[in-house]
């Protein structure tokens, strides 16, 4: 249109030129007329229904003003994390809060996640309502065992032991295995002792360095000549014995502190074979079995605490961050942990997608007087989606255990969270060009699951599909399709319900392997195709 507005410019021009002999009034006059057509396209291309449309926020941008509303309005809110203050977050989501609100209000912490979680948790029951940002919640896996790591028990200690050994020549071993002490951790007695005190001996009888005889007196007889020399000359053999002495002190303490450092290399050399023999023998599904029935400040400190205390104590605390797979981040970074926190009674836990969720999801676990944890996703918080008005309001939630339909379908239902949901859409676009509508739900919330809008959606399609980033095995999925089998929902199902889930394995760090380990669009088309069976083949 501005391009439009030039052509007029410069038709206007060409009128001008090619009309010279005109006068003045009839140029201006003509001149005024094509400058209103101008600005009549220029205020009809800003009030097209293209540039009033709804406008685009990413999610990383709904959950920083959703951080700054809701700090803005309650002053019990802050904000604890690594790097969430003076860099803006990791991933920028606190970006100018703490030149905003201070370091009161956003707290950076140390690399220390068992350390923050508890100080959250414990504002969380004075009376405060803390965020606590994980960098990933691959790490908060640190604060599942808060107190009983830093003090392991007695058959656990050796090997825990192995990774603190020290290294060098002059390292200096641990000081036990267990509760036995180790042998060369006793004193061993050294003769050094005995011949400094020799020597303190000698040099408190007579100062050695100096040489002071009795002075010559010729009036006195050559008899007390020959006494002073030899007075002389006992001096001279002490000091010569006292420098011998010396000599074998400094030989025989060098042979003692080799015979001291081979018994200490002897030592621990047994003490690190013994280490290792303890290490073979360690199990390590016992150990995270131990590990996992200990003290957690995330799940017997948050969730418990209000069961425990009888409805006395409340924890209104919001444990968020990205999980899931990024990209690239390989076996110990990739982690989904919808199904491990959903799995405890007293947390809620939720996922959102889009900037809508984010945002309002966000303000809702901030409000909300019980621990919520927030399952965000890395690879979309730079993915910008439309948002009208009420979204950007300061009072916009989004309630949690309640899912959306993204879109509406009559053949068959996919349910998804997360970035799921961006899967479920691309295959329902693929879905329709053969014919099929389906019907995308996005779950939002893992716990308390919105098992109705599910059911209601199944009523209609009769086949159900689940789609999630985790592993199969007691997944998100999983519990949908228990749900369905003790519900009379099950009668309604025309065919048994598929998962589509990441690969049973740890997540691969090569390119190829790691795309095909998460579920992809042809995967959800193909188990939408295999379900729907004749159905599909006869549209």
């Amino acid at each position: 249109m501005f391009v439009e507005t030039g052509r007029k410019y410069r038709l206007s021009q060409v009128i001008v030129c090619n009309n010279k002999n005109r006068s003045n009034n009839e140029v201006n006059m003509l001149r005024s007329r094509l400058t209103q057509v101008a600005s009549a396209a220029q205020r009809a291309f800003s009030t097209s229904p293209r540039v009033l449309a709804v406008k685009q926020m990413t999610v990383r941008d709904g959950l920083n003003s959703a951080l700054d509303d809701e700090l803005a309005r309650d002053d019990r809110v802050f904000l604890l994390g690594e790097e969430v203050a003076q860099y803006d977050g990791a991933y920028k989501v606190s970006r100018g809060l703490w030149k905003k609100y201070g370091d009161k209000r956003i707290i950076d912490t140390p690399i220390t996640e068992m350390g923050f979680a508890g100080i959250a948790v414990g504002a969380a029951m004075a009376g405060l309502r803390p965020v606590c940002e994980f960098m990933t919640f691959n790490f908060s896996m640190q604060a599942i065992d808060h107190a009983n790591l830093l003090k392991p028990a007695a058959s656990q200690s050796g090997s825990l032991l192995l990774r603190q050994l020290p290294t060098g020549l002059n390292r200096r071993p641990p000081q036990s295995i267990g509760d036995r002490q180790l042998p060369f951790n006793k004193i061993i007695e050294s003769p050094r002792s005995t011949w400094l005190t020799e020597i303190n001996d000698i040099l408190q009888r007579e100062r050695v360095g100096e040489i002071i005889a009795p002075p010559l007196d010729k009036s006195k007889p050559d008899k007390m000549e020959a006494a002073r020399l030899i007075v002389i000359r006992r001096r001279k053999m002490k000091k010569h014995k006292l420098k011998k002495l010396r000599r074998k002190m400094k030989f025989e303490w060098a042979k003692v502190r080799q015979r001291r450092e081979m018994r200490k290399e002897k030592a621990f050399q047994a003490q690190l074979l013994s280490q290792i023999k303890q290490a073979e023998s360690f199990s390590a599904e016992q150990y995270v079995a131990e590990t996992l029935r200990q003290a957690n400040e995330v799940i017997n400190s948050a969730a418990k605490t209000f069961y425990m205390s009888a409805g006395a104590v409340n924890v209104p605390i919001v444990f968020r961050g990205p999980n899931g797979a990024a990209s690239g981040v390989a076996a110990q970074h990739s982690q989904c942990f919808a199904a491990w926190y959903a799995h405890c009674p007293g947390l809620k836990v939720v996922s959102p997608y889009d900037t809508e969720d984010a945002r309002g999801l966000l303000k809702s676990a901030i409000r909300d007087p019980d621990p919520v944890v927030m399952l965000e996703n890395e690879l979309m918080y730079g993915t910008a989606f439309p948002v009208d008005e009420k979204v950007t309001d300061v009072d916009f939630l989004v309630p949690i255990g309640k899912a959306k339909i993204m879109r509406a379908g009559k053949d068959i239902t996919i349910v998804a969270h997360s970035k799921a949901v961006e899967t479920a859409l691309l295959t329902a676009a693929e879905l329709a060009k053969k014919g099929i509508e389906a019907e995308i739900i996005n779950l939002r919330s893992i716990r308390p699951l919105d098992m109705e809008t599910i059911f209601a959606s199944v009523r209609k399609t009769h086949h159900l599909i689940t789609v999630e980033n985790g592993w199969p095995q007691h997944g998100v999925g999983a519990e949908i399709c228990a749900r369905f089998m003790e519900d009379q929902a099950f009668f309604e199902l025309d065919a048994p319900v598929w998962r589509c889930c990441g690969v049973d394995v740890p997540m691969p760090y090569a390119k190829t392997l790691e795309l095909h380990a998460l579920p992809r669009v042809q995967d959800v088309t193909e188990a939408a195709l295999k379900v729907l069976g004749g159905k599909a083949r006869a549209k």
